[in-house]
């Protein structure tokens, strides 16, 4: 059984973005449980799954971004990229029947640190607090 799984503190109190996350930690919590012995194409069925989910995201992300001008959005871009990398690396290993916890745990580590980190220095542009502190009207 994971112990991977979505806390409420990590809600950025942003509703699709939070929504959108909840499900990435889902479907990285059943790729754990799917290493457990399900095979193969179940584990690489698992990291499509997360795959799909994780750019379908990204682009969500990185476009509300982009609406509220976020100065930092090319690091976020990057690290986005990261992630996707480390998913197809993490696709190579299962098609070759080598996926290990390790790069499971390394997934899940990736995108709990991007989503109570990186992901919480964009919330004051979003919720106009950023605007705000500088004096610009919204």
């Amino acid at each position: 059984m994971t112990v991977f799984a979505w806390k409420p503190e990590y809600a950025l109190g942003v509703d699709e973005m939070d929504r959108q996350h909840r499900e990435i930690f889902v479907l990285l919590a059943k790729l754990e449980e799917s290493l457990a012995g399900e095979g193969e194409g179940t584990n690489l069925r698992a990291l499509a799954a997360v795959r799909q989910h994780a750019l379908h995201h990204f682009c969500a992300e990185e476009s509300l971004l982009e609406g509220v001008r976020y100065p930092n959005l090319v690091q976020q871009r990057v690290q986005h990229r990261r992630f996707v990398e480390r998913l197809r690396q993490a696709e190579a290993s299962a098609s070759e029947d080598r996926l290990s916890l390790e790069e499971v745990h390394g997934l899940q580590s990736w995108i709990l640190g991007h989503v109570v980190g990186l992901d919480r220095e964009y919330l004051p542009f979003v919720t106009g607090a950023a605007g705000k502190a500088s004096g610009e009207a919204k």
